[in-house]
């Protein structure tokens, strides 16, 4: 099983590999922010700096507006839809009220397990 100091050199190693590549992807630039640990016997590796990305120029784009939706002849609106009266619901029995049985004991939380030593070795 790998230690923790193994196992932050491989993560501090392959975070170089993935910088120090000519092309980076999202995770290399995750990477990137994320603060390097220090770890004793490791020497810290140092991180190449980002090039700046320069802005993308979008040009304006004019407001054209619109013409206004003319009417249809000949369509006639649509007419209101009439309430559909609802069929009364017949009334279910209830349930006849019976007495619950009395709820078996259950300790709180709070109360202290007892513990249960193990018997002595035989010997």
């Amino acid at each position: 099983m790998a230690s923790t100091s193994s196992f932050l050199t491989l993560a501090l190693v392959m975070a170089a590999m993935l910088l120090g590549g000519g092309n980076t992807c999202h995770a290399a630039r995750l990477l990137a922010e994320l603060p390097v640990p220090e770890v004793p016997g490791v020497p810290g590796v140092p991180l190449p700096p980002l090039p700046e990305v320069p802005g993308v120029p979008l040009p304006e784009v004019p407001k054209v507006p619109l013409p206004p939706v003319p009417e249809v002849p000949g369509v006639p609106k649509v007419p209101e839809v009439p309430k559909v009266p609802q069929p009364p619901v017949p009334e279910v029995p209830g349930v006849p009220k019976m007495p619950l049985p009395p709820l078996p004991f259950v300790p709180s939380v709070n109360e202290p397990v007892p513990s249960f030593l193990a018997p002595p070795p035989s010997a």
